[in-house]
């Protein structure tokens, strides 16, 4: 039986947690850190191997809203996906070193030298400029301890 995302600490596992594809509430979401400005209300976190591996593939889409952030990262395809998505790289202090508009399926994306993550979401919906430092925080209220893999991010 395939592993569900854990919505205590937002990690996906790479599988559909319900029909369509759709991923299971996240616990995280990324702000813009000067000025608390929610840029990803719902954040999915693929930060082991099969999660990164399997990532957007074969899914539908992504719910409005929602963020795919895979990290370690450096490189990703759109093989297999069935839209194009916005990509973010970060910087291992959480910069925004560069975004990408509207890659399309069946491409390749390399980041640029210091990229320690990459975001995904639906194409259109990351409104963010290079230089901006993103933060974590918890989606729902309350005094979640981020996973270590997001400590880059507090």
């Amino acid at each position: 039986m395939a592993r569900q995302p854990d919505a205590s600490t937002g990690k996906a596992s790479g599988t559909p947690s319900g029909p369509g594809g759709q991923f299971q509430p996240a616990a995280w979401r990324l702000v813009v850190r000067a000025t608390g400005e929610v840029v990803v209300p719902r954040l999915i976190l693929a930060d082991h191997f099969w999660p990164r591996f399997v990532g957007l593939q074969f899914r539908a889409g992504l719910p409005q809203g929602t963020g795919l952030l895979l990290l370690p990262c450096r490189s990703v395809h759109t093989c297999f996906l069935r839209f194009p998505i916005d990509l973010a790289c970060l910087d291992g202090r959480g910069r925004v070193v560069e975004v990408r508009k509207h890659l399309r399926p069946w491409r390749a994306a390399i980041a640029p030298a210091g990229t320690h993550a990459i975001l995904e979401t639906t194409a259109g919906e990351i409104q963010l400029n290079v230089g901006q430092v993103l933060a974590v925080e918890p989606a729902v209220g309350g005094n979640a301890v981020p996973p270590s893999s997001l400590r880059f991010l507090c």
